[in-house]
């Protein structure tokens, strides 16, 4: 099954997504901060990648940008999240990212992106 990287520094967010994906069979790879997220990246590239817009060292936009840079980050699909901007504050073209999501977003509209991008 696809690994997904998660990063976003609310445990609680973290854990909800989690045991929603490895539910579903996805392998689960989670961050509190978008530094940690990038290094995880230079050595091993996810499937897809769940940014939260702000997080501790690098934010969600400059998470984006630094995967973006490395070599094999230029295909992989990002998702940025956030709880508090509407998504016409943002663009997240960009930084990269493929898509804005707002917080809260319902499981099954989470896990439909999820296979839409990973098809």
């Amino acid at each position: 099954m696809a690994t997904v990287l998660i990063a976003d520094d609310d445990l609680l967010i973290r854990r909800a997504y989690t045991d929603i994906l490895e539910d579903q069979g996805y392998d689960v790879i989670i961050f509190d901060n978008g530094s940690s997220a990038v290094e995880s990246c230079e050595r091993s590239m996810p499937d897809i990648i769940i940014l939260d817009i702000h997080m501790p060292e690098l934010n969600g936009m400059d998470t984006c940008r630094a995967i973006r840079a490395l070599p094999n980050g230029k295909t992989v699909p990002i998702l940025i999240i956030s709880g508090s901007i509407g998504k016409n504050e943002v663009d997240t073209n960009e930084c990269g990212a493929n898509r804005l999501l707002l917080k809260p977003i319902e499981t099954a509209e989470l896990l439909q992106i999820i296979s839409d991008y990973l098809v």
